[in-house]
Formats: structure tokens, C-alpha cells, sequence
């Protein structure tokens, strides 16, 4: 059985910090009570939290619409050897 009490992404409890998992994991949280309580360098990362002149350059990627089905084919066949 899978012990969450040394699972970092388990759901906060009242007796750990609402930023324990975010700051095991070095990722964001939309949680602003989280926020509040991270450590500057997690704030400060700008892996983490990114510059607005670094986000205007980010890509995100389109929805491959009718051709997710195709692409699923064949991933799933990557990923069996066939």
C-alpha cells in the first residue's frame, strides 16, 4: 500500500503548510494562500515563474482536433513495439 505521508503530492492536511507539495516539487500553484507562504527562491525562479517577456514568446499547442484518434493509433503502437 502506497504511503501518503511521504507522498509530496498528497492533498495538504491542517498539520503541514498549504505549500509543502509546491515547494517539494519546485512548481506554481494557483493557490494565492500557497503563494504567500512559498520561499523567495521558489518566487524569485524564473524557471517557475517566467518573465511576461518570456511568456510572449511561449508556443502552445493546438488541438489536433479529428486527428487526436491517429495520432493515440500510433502512439499507442510506439509504445507496444508494433
Amino acid at each position: 500500500m502506497l504511503d501518503m505521508t511521504r507522498c509530496p503530492l498528497r492533498p495538504p492536511s491542517n498539520n503541514l503548510p498549504i505549500s509543502g507539495s509546491v515547494n517539494a516539487l519546485n512548481r506554481t500553484s494557483p493557490n494565492q494562500a500557497a503563494v504567500k507562504r512559498m520561499p523567495k527562491s521558489i518566487l524569485n525562479n524564473p524557471m517557475i515563474y517566467p518573465d511576461q517577456k518570456t511568456l510572449r514568446r511561449g508556443v502552445v499547442q493546438a488541438d489536433a482536433g479529428d486527428a487526436e484518434a491517429v495520432y493515440q493509433k500510433y502512439w499507442e503502437l510506439l509504445k507496444i513495439g508494433g
